[in-house]
């Protein structure tokens, strides 16, 4: 339905008198607002929960401001200079905030400045965090590594628990590695970078038939959240994936890998029952993820106690 002149006026006066009044009193009912829900999280930061929820509140709130902002309609630049000090005073001291608490919810800690990365690479980053433990302690620098080509909302990678079921008897498949930062040869999980879009288990399905050849047949299970790989220096991540590999089926008659040219990689085969006597007999030949040996120590431990 169009609208007459006088009701565009009118709208136009009440935009104006709505931003008079938010100069006049500050907005008051969006900052208590603001301001109970900062009470709120700084009071599950001392508890050590991790407030997720508010922080999804904090975004929405700094969307409503911006929001309310663009629909004012300027009719003189004094007001667009008051814009420009209700920013300065209100909205970038909250963003800034915001910025803390999405990077370190929980963190029982004070950041002292906010993070910084001191080396920017074409696959990792390195940041440093300065903190200290409680307002008299000194301050601290934390550095850290990071991987720039994954978002935080997912993990980075995937690692395969692959059991092969062959002449009636099971195996799983590992591969021995090339890894230039151990420089030499690891027994590791088959494993890889998840690409963009691309779901865990897919990922999973590709790195083990690129890596081994094996085609699996059936996947079993997919850990939740994520798990940290080195938490003390980095931030990558992974989910497990187990999965059944038939390797009498045809495709699995004589697989082939399909490798990167900076990858080498040799596929090994280990009975189920014999991996923990396996990886204790070739830890001083080549360099043994911990996760592979941590795994073999669990089933060893399942097996004897339990």
């Amino acid at each position: 339905m169009q609208k007459s002149a006088g009701e565009g006026e009118s709208k136009k006066n009440t935009v104006t008198n709505d931003y008079q009044s938010r100069q006049i009193e500050g907005n008051d009912g969006q900052k208590m607002r603001y301001l109970k829900r900062r009470e709120r999280h700084e009071s599950a930061l001392l508890s050590g929960k991790v407030a997720e929820e508010a922080n999804v509140a904090y975004a929405r709130l700094a969307s409503s401001w911006l929001q309310s902002v663009r629909r004012i309609q300027w009719s003189d630049v004094s007001q667009s200079y008051a814009l420009l000090l209700w920013l300065g005073e209100k909205l970038l001291p909250f963003l800034s905030y915001l910025t803390k608490i999405r990077m370190f919810g929980a963190c029982p800690f004070k950041i002292v400045e906010q993070p910084k990365f001191v080396y920017d690479g074409k696959w990792l980053k390195m940041r440093e965090v300065r903190f200290r433990a409680n307002d008299s302690s000194p301050e601290q620098v934390w550095e850290s590594v990071h991987r720039r080509t994954i978002p935080q909302s997912k993990p980075d990678g995937v690692d395969v628990l692959a059991i092969l079921h062959k002449n009636e008897k099971k195996y799983f498949i590992l591969i021995k590695q090339y890894r230039i930062p151990m420089a030499g040869m690891c027994l590791e999980f088959p494993a890889g970078l998840i690409d963009e879009g691309e779901t865990v288990e897919a990922a999973g399905l590709r790195e083990l038939k690129e890596e081994t050849g094996y085609m699996a047949t059936k996947i079993l299970s997919c850990t939740r959240g994520k798990q940290g790989l080195s938490p003390g220096i980095a931030d990558e991540s992974i989910n497990f994936v187990m999965v059944e590999v038939d390797g009498d089926a045809p495709e699995n008659k004589n697989p082939k890998q399909n490798l990167d040219s900076d990858e080498i990689i040799e596929v090994v085969l280990v009975e189920c029952n014999r991996l923990l006597s396996y990886v204790e007999s070739v830890c001083k030949e080549v360099h043994v993820e911990s996760i592979v040996y941590a795994f073999a120590l669990g089933m060893n431990y399942a097996q004897h106690f339990l």
